[in-house]
């Protein structure tokens, strides 16, 4: 899927997601603080090894990259908050808090249902 294929495509960002996650108290704290630590990475100003173009390409899939990371970084907090619940109701506690899961094209919703599904399981293993 396109998060496998975009994995090398941000270098560095493991290093600032973290962190950032954290910090952030909402999706767009969390893209700015993103944007402000790979902006200052790819600069050098963190390191001249890092030095690097931050590539208009690279700039404009920060947001949805951003995006995928806060969502998956809320909904193990939700499943952690509320494991006590049945495994169908917290797939739909998920699904009422991020309701564009179900706006996904078929095969996508399929997989992300299916990895939110595994999500339950292993917080309850």
């Amino acid at each position: 899927d396109w998060h496998k294929r975009s994995r090398s495509f941000l270098p560095g960002f493991h290093i600032y997601c973290s962190k950032n996650l954290e910090l952030a108290t909402s999706e767009e704290d969390y893209l700015t603080r993103m944007s402000t630590d790979l902006t200052d990475h790819y600069s050098g100003t963190k390191g001249s090894r890092y030095k690097r173009d931050f590539t208009d390409r690279m700039i404009n899939f920060l947001p949805e990259f951003a995006k995928h990371h806060w969502q998956e970084f809320q909904i193990y907090t939700i499943i952690q908050k509320n494991k006590g619940e049945t495994n169908d109701a917290l797939l739909d506690h998920v699904i009422s808090s991020y309701p564009e899961i179900l706006e996904l094209e078929a095969g996508r919703q399929e997989d992300r249902i299916n990895h939110i599904k595994q999500l339950i399981k292993e917080a309850k293993a």
